[in-house]
């Protein structure tokens, strides 16, 4: 958690990638071969056993921070926004400002109970919100900027 294993990747020229990590803000550039080796060596089993990678479209706009919705099994308990201290801090752990905005909470919380957590559990085939963790949390980005976003 907490950009732990996570990169920002993008390429550079032909198979050379630029690769940032989420825990430290470091940019490095690799072939595509060398980062998928480094991936394989450091995130899936056998240096992790329930290791896996998941390819996510960056979000440009986590420079203006997320919304963490803390959860017990159905219950919202807490709605908290966090913004990066710098503009270039995309998520660097440590570096984030906790703020809350009560009128984005109230959407954002709304928005959970009305639909997220269905879906969560639609889309997990959990057979129902009684099979939902115990304690869980949901992390929003704001996505493009159109109105919805």
């Amino acid at each position: 958690g907490g950009g732990g294993g996570a990169d920002r990747t993008a390429v550079v020229v032909g198979d050379r990638v630029r690769v940032t990590s989420a825990a430290t803000n470091e940019t490095e550039t690799l072939s595509i071969g060398d980062f998928m080796d480094r991936c394989v060596s450091e995130y899936l089993p056998p240096a992790r056993p329930d290791g896996h990678l998941v390819n996510q479209r960056f979000l440009p706009r986590i420079s203006e921070g997320e919304v963490r919705v803390l959860m017990a099994g159905d219950t919202v308990l807490n709605v908290l926004s966090r913004r990066p201290k710098e503009a270039d801090d995309f998520g660097i752990v440590g570096t984030w400002a906790p703020h809350l905005v009560s009128e984005e909470a109230s959407q954002v919380r709304a928005i959970v109970t009305d639909s997220l957590i269905d879906a969560v559990c639609t889309s997990l085939d959990l057979g129902g919100r009684q099979n939902l963790p115990l304690l869980w949390t949901a992390d929003f980005i704001r996505g493009g900027d159109s109105d919805d976003g």
